[in-house]
């Protein structure tokens, strides 16, 4: 069962320009917090407009920091796509699953400061080891990662981007580069994304010390479910990695 759809080469090709034109450590909190239980769907408070699932570890334990990972949906889709390729990997390893949901079809600039808002009051209102922040996505929100994530390594301490888009216009709008750990996946039969776009990426991103993890599936088109054993592998390099020397 494929989870997303997305668009053919030829139309992503066209359209990579104007999705660029459209994208322009914390104590342990100590009063009582809310605890959902399993899966929740919540909205930012004082901001209904944005909107996340989140899920807390069967583990969740106010006075233990926990990581945060942040994924984003592909094309078209919602917070709740990701939840099936993450869910279990996160609940092993007591990871806070967190699935926002772009404001429009796909993510754009006007998701730029959501997305960190999001992370910045689950931050205030839940335990997080704010230095074990990982944000992915898959496709789309491969490409809005890199984006997104490149600009801001000071709250997103690792990548995950799969079978996303990439441009150089990503380094070369940055005023300062600073290199965080990227786990980087693509299918080699992917027919919406081609796997050079992703080998494209390692290549400039290699050139600023950027420690790259790549892996090119063989028989991997443009479906999470080709990748589902990766959750796994990318959740151990997360929680394994010793992330920037700050």
């Amino acid at each position: 069962m494929k989870w997303v759809t997305e668009m053919k080469v030829s139309t992503w090709l066209i359209a990579l320009p104007a999705i660029l034109a459209l994208w322009g450590s914390s104590p342990i909190p100590t009063e009582s917090q809310p605890v959902p239980q399993g899966e929740s769907l919540q909205s930012l408070p004082g901001d209904p407009s944005i909107q996340f699932n989140l899920i807390l570890p069967p583990d969740y334990k106010p006075e233990k920091r926990h990581p945060l990972l942040i994924s984003l949906h592909g094309a078209g889709g919602k917070g709740a796509d990701m939840i099936p390729f993450w869910k279990s990997a996160a609940a092993k390893h007591g990871v806070i699953l967190c699935c926002p949901k772009s404001v429009g079809v796909t993510w754009s600039k006007t998701d730029v400061p959501r997305v960190p808002r999001i992370v910045e009051y689950l931050i205030k209102t839940y335990s997080i080891d704010s230095r074990k922040i990982l944000l992915g996505g898959f496709s789309d929100g491969g490409m809005f990662t890199y984006y997104l994530g490149l600009q801001r390594p000071d709250l997103f301490h690792y990548l995950n981007p799969m079978s996303g888009g990439y441009t150089d216009e990503f380094l070369r709008r940055l005023p300062t580069i600073q290199p965080v750990p990227i786990f980087i996946t693509h299918g080699r039969k992917d027919d919406v994304i081609p796997a050079y776009s992703s080998k494209k990426a390692v290549n400039a991103l290699k050139r600023y010390n950027f420690p790259i993890t790549y892996v090119e599936e063989p028989n991997a088109g443009h479906n999470m479910g080709d990748f589902k054993e990766y959750a796994e592998k990318i959740m151990q390099w997360f929680l394994e990695s010793p992330g920037e020397k700050k």
